[in-house]
């Protein structure tokens, strides 16, 4: 009985969090109210784990528990996630996640609910990424260029250079490709978003993944550049370091 009413309560606290997500902290770290189910949830494992049943038959029994338990957990801090910016939400989505999946490789019965985890994992780390990547961009003031460039090589029709079209002209891109070297030289590269990442090795994997996202923007941004039908007279005054290079510096740093 006493063990019914427990699991009542943990449903209950489960659809709550979906029903009613608790806000983003500032950190971006899991917010109280859900470590706080995760705790329940984990009190629940443990007794489970260590009851009479079979450990071949663990699963059956008890993934309907983790089912109606996990399931609007990961809801509900997806939706929490989708009510602040983009870049941070995918964070905060990320470090739920890490949460989650701490606490089901706990146990061998959870073993079957992992790949659908890091499927979501994986789906929000690359949201996560990209966000960083592009704010790297935009602090560095290449964003603008890294859109005039895409626009003018989706354009079929275009008849003029790339050196003739706004802000890619040589001076502008001096301006901007020095303020990107100065960051990059000095590890100044701010991955501001990434950065909160709770677990280590997770973060760690997400700076380099945006610091190789950065260096491919560059190189698309280097290869347009330095090919002749672009209009660049002196491109090596502009371009003072290979793809390589500034991948190299990024990653060496983390």
């Amino acid at each position: 009985m006493a063990g019914r009413l427990f699991m009542e309560s943990l449903a209950h606290s489960s659809q709550k969090l979906y029903k009613h997500p608790p806000p983003c902290p500032p950190t971006l770290a899991p917010h109280p109210e859900v470590l706080k189910v995760l705790d329940e949830l984990l009190e629940v494992m443990s007794s489970f784990d260590g009851s009479l049943i079979p450990a071949r038959m663990r699963e059956g029994y008890f993934k309907p528990v983790v089912e109606e338990g996990i399931g609007p957990i990961i809801s509900g801090c997806a939706l929490a996630a989708n009510s602040i910016a983009p870049a941070e939400g995918s964070i905060y989505l990320v470090n739920c996640l890490l949460a989650v999946q701490g606490l089901l490789q706990r146990f061998d019965f959870c073993a079957w609910r992992l790949p659908h985890l890091q499927t979501q994992m994986a789906q929000a780390m690359e949201q996560a990424v990209k966000e960083q990547v592009v704010a790297v961009m935009r602090n560095c003031n290449l964003d603008e260029k890294m859109y005039s460039l895409r626009a003018y090589k989706a354009n079929p029709n275009a008849t003029d250079k790339l050196a003739s079209q706004a802000g890619m002209d040589p001076l502008s891109l001096n301006v901007a490709l020095k303020q990107f070297y100065g960051a990059v030289l000095t590890s100044a590269v701010d991955f501001k978003y990434v950065d909160r990442i709770t677990n280590h090795a997770a973060r760690h994997q997400a700076k380099v993944q945006a610091a190789k996202g950065v260096t491919q923007s560059y190189k698309e941004l280097y290869e347009a550049i330095m090919d002749k039908e672009a209009g660049y007279r002196d491109p090596q005054t502009l371009l003072l370091h290979t793809p390589a290079q500034v991948e190299s510096l990024l990653v060496d740093t983390m």
